[in-house]
């Protein structure tokens, strides 16, 4: 739900227009869904191979299963009809534009062209598609690393690195929760999860959550924050 305030600060601290942010923003974040699948299949596969998945874990599992299948089909299925989806955007807003002289069906029309353009032209990139893509799994082991590092601060062998290819990329699943960055929900999860696939107890999974949140989304939210206020002021 971030994607316009981050293409927002772009366009204002870039030369690119808020169409051209807005567009490099989606392709990132449907970029960054490749190593979700894939380190999630790769964590779920060794699970499956050790031993059947608990319970606890089956919804979750199943979620992701539903979000490799779905999320691609959609994307797909909204830009092979992306001519009709523009059509419709205009007929939404067409009651609205005869309300009030601020927005103008021409000048919707014009910003989804655009939006569309910005898409084509990261699409004919290629060199830079292989590098997002490799920046984007990079990215993901650092996302995923903090919660191996908080079972070797609090000595827990379980928490190995295949086992944590899976809880992240499912308890992230719980950041759909309708609160920023899944407050409370990806925790609530993370515990969850580390009961039901480690012989751990309830106060040592808290604890390995806890630690993980603080590393991964508490820091990044601070330094990013205050990037993000630092650049908005600049501007």
């Amino acid at each position: 739900g971030g994607e316009p305030f981050i293409a927002y600060v772009l366009s204002r601290d870039t030369e690119a227009t808020y169409e051209e942010a807005l567009a490099s923003v989606v392709t990132a974040d449907l970029l960054n869904l490749l190593p979700f699948f894939s380190f999630s299949a790769v964590g779920l596969s060794v699970l499956l191979f050790r031993s059947s998945l608990p319970g606890a874990a089956n919804g979750l599992a199943q979620g992701l299963l539903a979000m490799a299948l779905g999320v691609p089909l959609l994307v797909a299925v909204g830009w092979r009809f992306r001519t009709r989806l523009r059509a419709g955007v205009l007929r939404v807003v067409a009651p609205i534009t005869q309300r009030t002289d601020r927005l103008s069906a021409e000048a919707v029309a014009a910003r989804i062209d655009d939006l569309y353009a910005a898409f084509g032209r990261i699409a004919s990139s290629r060199v830079a598609l292989v590098e997002a893509v490799a920046f984007a799994y990079l990215g993901w082991v650092f996302f995923a690393l903090p919660l191996y590092v908080a079972g070797l601060t609090l000595d827990v062998a379980a928490v190995d690195p295949l086992l944590v290819l899976f809880v992240v990329p499912a308890s992230t699943l719980a950041g759909l929760t309708p609160s920023p960055g899944g407050l409370g929900g990806v925790e609530v999860a993370l515990v969850a999860l580390l009961i039901a696939l480690t012989p751990v107890s309830a106060a040592t999974a808290f604890a390995l959550a806890l630690l993980y949140r603080v590393m991964s989304y508490w820091f990044a939210l601070v330094v990013g924050g205050a990037a993000a206020i630092g650049v908005v002021a600049r501007s």
